[in-house]
């Protein structure tokens, strides 16, 4: 029960998670995270992280100073464990905005798509990558799919 504790506390403490707490998080069995504020003694919810069997996060919720809902984003995952959509919600659990992934047969994101809560397209992205699989690319697209910005990717390796 210690060792939960101290776990618990240390990954509050370090914020989001990396690759290797995913590991901890998935070999732990921890379903869930909450951070609360203690202000004159009270505690007041601060925010909660729900966790899936593979240790992804499937919830970030956020509360306001009094402890009310403030926001939170759902996510799912492919069978592959590809992020494939991030729904968006305000503090009355309505819809905010939906973002959705999609990959190539290699694993790559090639596209994020924005769209609101009546699922109509506000603004989208291509990704674009080299022979080494490298993101040289990310071209944006606003709600007429009219080309808006492009950014591009350069590297430079040590030899």
């Amino acid at each position: 029960m210690r060792s939960l504790l101290f776990i618990t506390i240390f990954l509050l403490l370090t914020g989001s998670l990396d690759a290797q707490k995913k590991k901890t998080v998935k070999r732990l069995g921890i379903k869930s995270v909450t951070s609360k504020d203690y202000l004159g003694g009270i505690g007041v919810n601060d925010s909660k992280i729900i966790y899936n069997q593979s240790g992804k996060i499937i919830e970030e919720i956020k509360y306001d100073s009094l402890g009310n809902l403030k926001s939170s984003i759902r996510y799912k995952y492919n069978k592959n464990n590809d992020l494939v959509m991030e729904t968006e919600f305000n503090g009355k659990n309505t819809i905010v905005e939906i973002r959705k992934y999609n990959y190539n047969s290699t694993g790559l994101k090639i596209e994020e798509e924005i769209v609101n809560r009546d699922n109509h397209l506000q603004k989208k992205h291509l990704y674009f990558y080299n022979k080494q699989n490298l993101k040289t690319e990310r071209k944006t697209f606003d709600s007429k799919n009219q080309l808006i910005s492009v950014k591009k990717y350069n590297y430079e390796f040590n030899r």
